[in-house]
């Protein structure tokens, strides 16, 4: 039998211990990286995700942290939105889907809504704060509904599609900036435009606004203008009468928001 030397055993104990103490633990990093200070190796950041729209707006809580949307213009919208639009109805695959039917749009008056005008959109802006089509910012195409509601009561929509919802995103951007500095540019003697206020959606994100202009004596035009941006399609809506027919204590272009965005579901 070969003989072992005293000296030896020492030496192969300590390799033993150090290889030991390699063990048991999954970090690829070293104890000698972190004594020496040495970069740890991170996996890349992804870039900044491109504009996108939040998520339905609601007004509630409900299971999970999300929000059921519910009416909020004083119950005048009620439960009209469920008749009128079926959850088994077939989901729209053309820009003309996402357009309110006559039967579609808010009740304003005792009279009805009828449509007359269907089409492309054409180079007049939709709205006292718009100052162009949505084509002219960027939108691919667009298609544009006119509606008559009796008297002085009228409405206009619009659906566009652009290239990808960073474009949709950077035109629902110009909107409100026109919103910000409709009041300075309009040349009335009266003139008054609201904040924009977050619509509770179904889809997308909604948002509206009132305005109101006009002489200083006599009947202003009041109007209600509604947003309703989804990925890469974005929708606008004004519906506008004079001071006494549009309503004071709700306003239909909201009513109108939710249920455009009802077309995206």
């Amino acid at each position: 039998m070969p003989r072992v030397l005293p000296h030896a055993v020492p030496v192969a104990l300590t390799a033993l211990v150090l290889l030991l103490g390699g063990c048991g633990s999954d970090d690829p990093t070293t104890s000698a990286d972190h004594a020496i200070g040495a970069p740890r190796h991170h996996r890349a950041q992804p870039a900044t995700p491109p504009p996108s729209e939040p998520p339905a707006q609601g007004t509630g809580g409900g299971k999970g942290g999300l929000s059921k949307p519910r009416h909020q213009d004083g119950g005048k919208d009620g439960g009209k939105v469920a008749s009128l639009f079926s959850p088994g109805d077939p989901r729209p695959t053309t820009m003309g889907a996402h357009l309110l039917t006559a039967r579609a749009m808010p009740v304003v008056s005792k009279g009805s809504w009828r449509i007359v005008r269907n089409g492309a959109e054409d180079e007049r802006p939709v709205g006292a704060c718009q100052k162009t089509s949505l084509e002219t910012i960027g939108a691919v195409s667009a298609v544009l509904r006119d509606y008559d509601g009796g008297g002085t009561l009228r409405a206009t929509q619009v659906v566009a599609r652009f290239a990808d919802k960073v474009s949709a995103a950077r035109a629902h951007g110009v909107l409100t900036a026109w919103r910000n500095d409709c009041a300075q540019r309009l040349d009335f003697p009266r003139t008054k435009v609201g904040p924009i206020v977050q619509v509770a959606t179904h889809r997308g994100l909604g948002e509206a606004y009132r305005s109101a202009f006009g002489p200083k004596s006599g009947r202003a035009l009041a109007s209600g203008f509604g947003m309703v941006w989804k990925g890469r399609f974005l929708s606008i809506i004004e519906i506008a009468a004079d001071t006494t027919t549009y309503p004071a204590d709700w306003d239909p272009a909201r009513a109108a928001v939710r249920r455009i965005s009802r077309t995206f579901a």
